[in-house]
């Protein structure tokens, strides 16, 4: 009997018990964003993060713990939750790598809350920051994109290597390599 159905006998007869499938309405700056995040110049090891980031896969220890069997989720620099949001962007431990970066690069739009920079960068959503004037030709996707790197290594570095992350090393990787994409993006 099955074999004998088509597609949209077999498709109505197994969707028959599940609700229809409703497509959300995409916002108009949600796919000005996407598109311009897909057309910015980055590192595979970048846009793998940013992958990460965005379907919330980054490996922090509220994600591993079910996989790892870690002992806690806990932050070994602050000890608050480790979060995806609290690794990459409000762990205090880095807070001032943000804020200095910030002001060195972005325009200042009064305090700096990572909360709302968290949520605006994992969602995409970065019409409202706006780059000093500067020698720089790179995107607002980019810059972030430097101190996003900046941060995941240095992490990932006191885990692997023990070496204790420092801010302003982690600000001086982020310029050196916001330097680098604006060299690429003047060729």
């Amino acid at each position: 009997m099955v074999l004998s159905m088509t597609n949209s006998q077999l498709r109505t007869m197994y969707m028959r018990d599940h609700p229809p499938i409703i497509r959300p309405a995409l916002e108009v700056h949600r796919l000005t964003s996407v598109s311009s995040f897909l057309h910015t110049r980055m590192h595979s090891s970048a846009r793998n993060l940013w992958f990460r980031l965005l379907h919330n896969k980054v490996p922090s220890k509220v994600n591993l713990r079910p996989i790892l069997r870690l002992p806690d989720e806990m932050c070994v620099f602050c000890g608050g939750r480790e979060t995806t949001a609290h690794m990459l962007f409000t762990c205090p431990s880095h807070a001032d790598a943000w804020t200095n970066y910030f002001a060195l690069v972005f325009v200042p739009s009064g305090p700096l809350n990572m909360d709302q920079v968290s949520q605006d960068i994992m969602s995409l959503n970065l019409q409202e920051y706006r780059l000093l004037d500067s020698e720089l030709k790179v995107s607002v996707f980019e810059a972030v994109t430097c101190l996003l790197t900046s941060v995941w290594r240095a992490k990932w570095q006191h885990h692997f290597d023990a070496v204790a992350p420092d801010n302003q090393s982690i600000v001086d990787r982020a310029m050196v390599n916001l330097r680098h994409l604006s060299a690429l993006n003047i060729l």
